[in-house]
């Protein structure tokens, strides 16, 4: 059994940590500004900014209009020195970037995968694309990795890659913690996407629920509560996608496969809709036809926005989130399929449920699930404080999640 006692080392630590994740999220603040935000006192303050100042963590920025019109010295976090390689592992592409401390996006690299090349050879192009990165910017702190699901956190693999053999035999974590001298942090998507939510939205409080959905050709879950992933024994917490709707699971009736599924399935009896013209249809493409007016195209994402606001009011009766936030190739169902979402999931609710509970979309703007990798791996370099002091400035040594 751990801990469950505090001593002071455990709360300097906290305190450490606080100013860190603040700082990480702001441009310049005060010492004062700093105290009113974390409750400590600016003695506090004073000493722990000194050590991140000695450091080299941190920086001082001039004079700034502080409060009730004083002047003080602003505090800015070095973000320049504190990098992190974030991989994202999907199933026909793998993106690698490297990102500030701040989760600052510095540069990208995207490839699509050919499952021909073999799972084996493009973790090796992984490896090379992350080297590269690390090599140009010159810093780099850790790596956050982000894969599909099911992750067996325990074994360090993935559990199955649709339409991918040969990840399944694969131990990610041992692999790329061998290949890095930086510490590896893998994550389920999913969790991956929550957590890099978490850090950007302002209706979330510090102890607050935030449900991820991540909606594609399967459906999965991530679930951030008071700013921490919940993972589950095995790591499959959040594999909503088997959750039973109707006659079968969720992804039988409101992934993005499904979606063409049932599209295709109908579209013989609708010959005056537009989609006919297509050679393939994809989700994307009944979206494009949807928005340019064509009556079928909007049929079948209404249906298939009622399935998924289902298994949202499911998630909330479990979960108890404030915010649900909807991200990836559903998405692109805009707000005809966020209005279904919504219609469906508020049927199945408490009107005392529903009153203050938030479904979005997700507001990053490019890659989620990226950006969350980045954001797993900050999380990470953010509780090892120890790296933020004068006696130990160099990235923390961590063990492979």
């Amino acid at each position: 059994m751990g801990k469950i006692g505090k001593n002071s080392l455990d709360i300097q630590e906290s305190n450490r940590l606080s100013i860190l994740r603040i700082l990480a999220g702001e441009d310049v603040l005060t010492r004062a500004e700093l105290s009113r935000r974390t409750g400590l006192k600016q003695a506090t303050i004073t000493n722990i900014i000194n050590d991140f100042l000695a450091s080299g963590v941190v920086s001082e920025t001039g004079a700034l209009k502080g409060y009730l019109g004083r002047r003080s010295i602003g505090i800015r976090i070095n973000a320049e020195k504190f990098n992190v390689v974030a991989i994202k592992i999907a199933r026909r592409s793998y993106s690698v970037g490297i990102f500030n401390i701040k989760n600052q996006l510095l540069e990208k690299e995207y490839q699509k995968l050919d499952p021909a090349a073999g799972a084996s050879a493009v973790l090796e192009r992984i490896v090379s694309d992350a080297r590269s990165l690390m090599q140009k910017y010159g810093s780099c702190c850790a790596v956050g990795v982000a894969v599909p699901g099911p992750y067996l956190r325990r074994e360090g693999r993935i559990a199955v890659m649709t339409e991918f053999a040969g990840w399944e035999k694969i131990d990610i974590c041992k692999q790329l913690g061998a290949a890095f001298e930086q510490p590896v942090f893998v994550e389920h998507d999913a969790n991956a996407g929550a957590l890099g939510e978490w850090s950007r939205s302002a209706n979330i409080g510090r102890d607050d629920v935030l449900v991820h959905l991540l909606a594609s050709e399967g459906i999965g879950a991530g679930v951030v509560i008071g700013g921490k992933i919940i993972s589950g024994y095995r790591g499959i917490f959040g594999e909503i996608g088997h959750m039973s709707i109707n006659r079968g699971c969720l992804e039988m009736y409101c992934s993005a496969l499904a979606l063409v599924r049932d599209v295709q399935a109908g579209l013989p009896e609708h010959p005056e809709s537009s989609l006919t013209s297509e050679q393939k249809i994809t989700a994307e493409v009944i979206f494009r036809h949807m928005n340019a007016g064509d009556a079928y195209s909007r049929s079948a994402v209404l249906r298939t926005g009622h399935s998924l606001g289902c298994g949202v009011a499911n998630l909330v009766n479990i979960y108890d989130p404030k915010e649900i936030v909807i991200s990836d190739v559903m998405s692109g169902g805009g707000e005809v399929m966020l209005q279904a979402i919504r219609e469906a999931a508020k049927e199945r609710l408490l009107p005392e449920v529903w009153r203050d509970l938030t479904i979005r979309y997700s507001a990053v703007p490019e890659d989620l699930i990226l950006y969350g990798a980045a954001s797993v791996a900050i999380d990470k370099i953010l509780e090892k404080t120890d790296a933020f002091s004068p006696s130990g400035a160099d990235a923390p040594e961590s063990k492979p999640l």
